[in-house]
């Protein structure tokens, strides 16, 4: 019975793991972009040869803010892109959004 316990406490302890967030490589912003069809939320691409998909997200092409994101991060990703900054995002582990990776915040380098 206790190595059944064991072994249930270990899965779950993993599969959170497997579902953490995800911190970027330092990069740059190549664009952003907001479409209509989904109401606001912005799109964004970076520099990096590999988008990170901690959640296996379908479409991996680009990163997703969404619309009700907080305003701070938001005007983060706009000020980096006007000074060419570099920056980490980081990427939600528990689920995609639009079949897209989504940001849950970011991190300013310089």
């Amino acid at each position: 019975m206790f190595l059944k316990k064991l072994l249930f406490i270990w899965c779950v302890v993993f599969s959170l793991s497997v579902q953490g967030n995800q911190l970027t490589n330092e990069t740059t912003i190549k664009f952003l972009e907001s479409w209509t069809t989904t109401s606001g939320d912005l799109y964004v691409k970076t520099n990096e040869s590999s988008v990170a998909n901690p959640a296996s997200c379908s479409n991996s092409s680009v990163y997703v803010l969404p619309k009700n994101a907080p305003e701070i991060t938001q005007s983060m990703l706009l000020a980096s892109i006007h000074a060419n900054s570099t920056l980490k995002l980081t990427i939600y582990g528990g689920g995609c959004y639009y079949n897209r990776p989504q940001i849950v915040a970011v991190k300013i380098i310089n």
